[in-house]
Formats: C-alpha cells, sequence, structure tokens
C-alpha cells in the first residue's frame, strides 16, 4: 500500500460527474493514506453550451470565472 505520499491524478470522468469512475474511485482509496490533487478535464465549449443549465456545469462555469474557488477538499 502506498503512504504518505503526493499523488496527481488526471482523469477522463470529473471528479463532480453523476457517474462513478475507476479513476475517481482510486482517488479516494488512495486518499485514505495520502495526499490526492484529482484534475478534471477541460470543459469543451460544445459540452458548455449543450448543458449550460446542468448545475453541475454552472458550477465550473464559476469556478472558471473565479466566482469559486478551485480547489475543493473533499475528505
Amino acid at each position: 500500500m502506498i503512504k504518505n505520499r503526493d499523488i496527481v491524478m488526471v482523469g477522463l470522468a470529473s471528479l463532480d460527474s453523476r457517474i462513478g469512475s475507476n479513476a475517481i474511485n482510486l482517488a479516494h482509496v488512495f486518499s485514505k493514506h495520502n495526499r490526492v490533487l484529482y484534475v478534471n478535464y477541460p470543459m469543451d465549449r460544445l459540452t458548455l453550451w449543450r448543458e449550460r443549465h446542468d448545475p453541475i456545469i454552472q458550477k465550473r462555469k464559476k469556478i472558471i470565472k473565479g466566482e469559486l474557488p478551485d480547489l475543493e477538499q473533499i475528505n
């Protein structure tokens, strides 16, 4: 088991996604004994436009604009 490390994870699934993924599950497991920074994939323009009324997309737009903090502690 890896312990007391700083781990950076980049996944195709967004951490705030409604659908789980292996990368997100691994990040949660690693975070039990390590510090983990999970980097969300960048938003593409089509998703921003198509899902503009989705609360998750609206939150990410506020983060991009600097209205909300860009780092969020999960556990």
